[in-house]
């Protein structure tokens, strides 16, 4: 999940896990809003800015996750319930408003096999494209 759990109570943490989640027509370069269950932060909203990554999962005060993509701010100081893998990443922006989401919690020996293997596939997808030119 994210090093900011403690901003989320166990209740809510397992409503993120939970859902159902969708994405939204809320979408821009720098983020997509979801729509799901109301996964308001616990603790007052007065941490430090941070840096932010792709993928991260922010919630703001009103409860709403919002993963940012390719042209996010650089930092910011709403905690984040979550990051999704880079290596899915990809997937997710290709979805429609609507289109249902699930998220899985991994470990970070599990996260970094799931980027493995997708970068295993990536590169034997371009040497294929190599050979067939």
């Amino acid at each position: 999940m994210s090093p900011q759990e403690r901003f989320f109570s166990p209740e809510t943490l397992a409503a993120f896990k939970a859902g159902p989640w969708r994405m939204t027509d809320a979408w821009d370069r720098m983020g997509v809003r979801l729509a799901g269950p109301p996964v308001a932060p616990d603790a007052a909203l007065d941490m430090p800015s941070e840096p932010i990554v792709r993928g991260s999962i922010q919630v703001a005060g009103d409860g709403v996750a919002t993963v940012l993509l390719a042209d996010h701010q650089t930092t910011g100081g709403y905690p984040k319930i979550a990051t999704v893998l880079d290596c899915d990443l990809d997937g997710l922006v290709q979805l429609r408003p609507r289109d249902a989401v699930a998220f899985q919690k991994v470990s970070p020996g599990q996260a970094v096999g799931l980027a493995r293997t997708a970068a295993l596939g990536a590169a034997a997808y371009r040497a294929s494209l190599s050979r067939a030119g």
